[in-house]
């Protein structure tokens, strides 16, 4: 079949505009990632940090647990509606009265604790260095709900080999890293949300 003049400039004036168009997503292309690779992020400094939270932030917490108010218990129930309210009370009784949080930050303070900034986030982690030069570098990562706290009696024998720590001995030495998973963490000040892939990516970097 005969191609009309007309038809054939319709065709070469698309075959024309798609290879502009490709020229222009090119030159874009090439241009953003001089643009990247002339552009040098500065690392975030990291910042040695120790765990201690004031006194008048304790007191408070004391107050408020004592002014709780509590609702009533239905009668020859425990857990069968919710939280049995007589455990709770047990609890709060414990974090008023008996629970030492100087002990904890004694306890949190013997690792090497830093701050730095990845995302805008502030973040916080323990990097317990291993003092055999051929020690690998480990993540630990606590679960949900959980704490790094966890992890308190697996440092010492990891990083330090053959010493027996709470029943562990281990025999190739490690670099320890522990970061609480995000809104269970220390010393954070959150300015957006993070989903899961922000968290990767924290870990990753």
């Amino acid at each position: 079949m005969m191609k009309t003049g007309f038809e054939k400039a319709k065709r070469t004036g698309w075959k024309c505009g798609r290879l502009l168009l490709a020229a222009l997503l090119l030159h874009s292309a090439i241009a953003l990632g001089q643009i990247q690779a002339t552009t040098k992020l500065e690392p975030a400094p990291i910042r040695p940090f120790k765990m201690h939270v004031p006194d008048r932030v304790l007191v408070d917490l004391r107050r408020r647990l004592a002014e709780a108010k509590w609702p009533d218990q239905l009668p020859g129930t425990t857990w069968e509606y919710g939280v049995d309210i007589k455990k709770v009370r047990e609890l709060a009784d414990y974090w008023q009265n008996g629970y030492d949080w100087r002990a904890q930050e004694a306890k949190i303070n013997q690792f090497d604790q830093f701050t730095t900034e990845i995302d805008g986030q502030q973040i916080y982690f323990i990097h317990q260095r291993s003092p055999r030069a051929d020690a690998i570098p480990l993540m630990l990562i606590h679960g949900w709900p959980g704490s790094i706290l966890e992890f308190e009696k697996l440092i010492a024998p990891l990083t330090r080999v053959n010493l027996r720590s709470g029943g562990i001995t281990c025999s190739k030495p490690y670099i320890v890293v522990l970061v609480p998973l995000r809104g269970m963490r220390l010393a954070q000040q959150h300015n957006h949300a993070w989903l899961t892939w922000n968290t990767t990516g924290e870990y990753r970097n």
